[in-house]
């Protein structure tokens, strides 16, 4: 059976009390009597068999139920008043925001490399786990997904990979790091200590296979998922890191890293993963239509 949903009017109420302070309060922004709002409290919580209210002193604080119902209902009502404003304004379809999704520590420039199509319009941009924003995804929460590995064969989305950009590996280090290495490259990379993205990152199951193909065991010193993190603590001598070509001057400028190698073995990939319904949105197909040129 079909879960029933909430009345949205006395959820209305509850998140006005709790964002007011007060029943009296929550009364006059709705311009509703007390009377009404506790009549429609005491419903809603009939309704869910829970208390979602104390009172402290003249005022009330949530519960612990009260606070995970006024998480949801801030998010319903927040979107509520922004699709009030955006009908009101008679805004063009430009003006609907982009959301996007980024995952797996991609470097910022090519981020903003893939996203400089829909820099006129507005862009809502957030970053976590590849698997939560996959979620959300199919949920309609996120239009595109930046990633650094296609979407996953073992996902149940039902959506395709648009491949935007490519570019070689290169490593770099401190230059005292960089006089410690032994031997010819890779081998003097053997045992060196290294800085990596998380495990079971899509960069990181690349880089893994790598140092399994040439034998070379890293000792790990730290694995952080921000490039930026990695890239200074690099500078202070902690350790190796591996970037995309296309960065490789930026972080030479403004890390003062030397650059030990360079592989096109090791590919540094960024894919954008959207559903079908979404990719008719114009900015989203301006965007998974662009390549961005490949460095080497």
């Amino acid at each position: 059976m079909a879960a029933e949903h909430p009345n949205y009017h006395q959820l209305l109420y509850f998140w006005a009390v709790v964002r007011e302070g007060g029943v009296v309060k929550a009364a006059e922004a709705l311009h509703v009597t007390p009377q009404t709002i506790s009549g429609q409290l005491r419903l809603l919580q009939g309704s869910i068999n829970g208390r979602l209210l104390s009172r402290v002193g003249r005022g009330v604080e949530p519960t612990d139920l009260g606070r995970a119902v006024f998480r949801l209902a801030e998010d319903i009502f927040a979107r509520g008043l922004e699709l009030a404003e955006f009908i009101r304004a008679d805004s063009p379809p430009s003006a609907v925001p982009l959301l996007v999704g980024i995952a797996d520590a991609l470097p910022s420039s090519m981020v903003c490399a893939a996203l400089a199509p829909a820099l006129g319009t507005r862009l809502v941009c957030r970053e976590g786990e590849l698997e939560a924003l996959l979620s959300d995804l199919g949920a309609h929460r996120l239009d595109v997904v930046l990633a650094a590995g296609a979407l996953p064969s073992s996902s149940a989305l039902r959506g395709s990979s648009h491949l935007l950009a490519e570019s070689d590996v290169v490593f770099f280090a401190s230059s005292a790091v960089a006089r410690r290495l032994k031997g010819r490259f890779p081998n003097s990379l053997d045992r060196a200590p290294w800085l990596l993205p998380p495990a079971g990152s899509a960069i990181r199951r690349a880089i893994d296979g790598w140092f399994g193909r040439h034998r070379i065991a890293p000792s790990i010193v730290a694995e952080l998922h921000s490039p930026h993190l990695l890239q200074a603590l690099a500078a202070q001598g902690a350790g190796i890191i591996c970037a995309p070509a296309d960065i490789e001057e930026e972080i030479v400028r403004q890390h003062g890293l030397s650059v030990i190698g360079r592989t096109g073995e090791l590919r540094a990939r960024l894919y954008a993963i959207a559903v079908e319904r979404r990719v008719h949105l114009p900015v989203l197909a301006a965007i998974l239509s662009r390549t961005i040129p490949a460095a080497h």
